[in-house]
């Protein structure tokens, strides 16, 4: 049995913080440790016109994209333009590299906690899923919460705020029909060249159809009763959307991790495993809704994928 998930192609934008680095005893990271750190830009790669100069006894090191401060033993990172919730408050992920168990992200959201500060997201390490928490907050409440759980977060934890991610613009010109409205034989879309280890010759015939093959779409969502997917496609989960909590969907409720209005995570589905076009005809399909009319953010993604590792019993 093979399990894929699925990440649509996406448009992370920046998230809010100041070009400036020193703050008492807060110091810019190096210029190593800022290619490092943040978990989305080792595959996202951004514009880094690198900036030094001196200030006080400390070198100052800063990007276009992002602001790396040290915090004690800890690095906080910010983004120019990041993901602020719609109550103002900045939304921050944490999470530990190495292994940890569910009891160390409980801690991180309630005896750590600061007052001011609110849960979206607790991973659960001991069910399989993810060492992360996401947490809402300014960053003075940050620095609280990393001050209250320094006994359990090793100096390799990473703070960050969360990016902006949104669904790429479609094009303005895109005048061409429904690509299932067209006949096959004239809309392969590149079909017959993955079927064969060369050439083309008109046909898709894979030597697999993906049968006891499980995709998770995390996207817009999947309108999960299109006949493309011949009943192979589910509900899983809507992902955290202030002021409304993360939820699992029960596989009835076709509303929801639904895609009334894009269609992107629905075209998506239909790529990898519809019945017409897909790829993997006939594989399951797991709808996570991760983008939302004004975008996403970091956290939600994780949320996903924390969703896709614990839920063994779906596939």
């Amino acid at each position: 049995m093979k399990v894929f998930i699925s990440v649509t192609t996406l448009l992370l934008m920046g998230a809010g913080a100041d070009d400036v680095c020193g703050d008492g005893k807060l110091a810019c990271d190096t210029e190593e440790g800022l290619k490092s750190r943040s978990m989305l830009s080792r595959a996202h790669k951004v514009s880094n016109k690198q900036a030094s100069e001196e200030e006080g006894s400390g070198q100052q090191h800063t990007t276009q994209q992002m602001v790396v401060k040290q915090h004690g033993a800890h690095k906080i990172t910010t983004f120019k333009n990041g993901y602020v919730r719609a109550d103002g408050a900045i939304q921050w992920l944490m999470c530990l590299p190495e292994g940890c168990d569910s009891g160390t992200t409980h801690a991180l959201v309630t005896k750590c906690l600061p007052s001011d500060m609110t849960v979206d997201f607790e991973g659960k390490p001991d069910d399989n899923g993810l060492c992360c928490v996401g947490i809402a907050g300014s960053e003075t409440s940050i620095r609280k919460e990393l001050d209250n759980c320094k006994h359990i977060l090793p100096p390799t934890a990473i703070v960050e705020q969360d990016q902006v991610i949104k669904e790429p613009e479609p094009p303005d010109d895109n005048l061409e029909e429904s690509l299932l409205e067209g006949p096959v034989e004239q809309k392969m879309w590149g079909l017959d060249r993955i079927d064969d280890r060369e050439g083309l010759d008109g046909d898709y015939s894979p030597p697999f159809t993906g049968e006891g093959v499980h995709i998770f779409i995390a996207d817009t969502g999947v309108r999960t009763t299109h006949k493309d997917f011949g009943g192979r496609a589910f509900p899983g989960l809507e992902a955290s959307n202030y002021p409304n909590p993360m939820k699992e969907c029960d596989l009835s409720d076709t509303d929801c991790a639904n895609d009334p209005t894009s269609g992107h995570g629905t075209h998506c589905a239909g790529t990898a495993a519809g019945n017409k076009f897909g790829v993997a005809k006939n594989a399951k399909i797991h709808a996570l809704k991760v983008l939302y009319p004004g975008g996403g953010s970091t956290t939600m993604f994780v949320e996903a994928l924390d969703f896709a590792k614990r839920k063994t019993k779906l596939r």
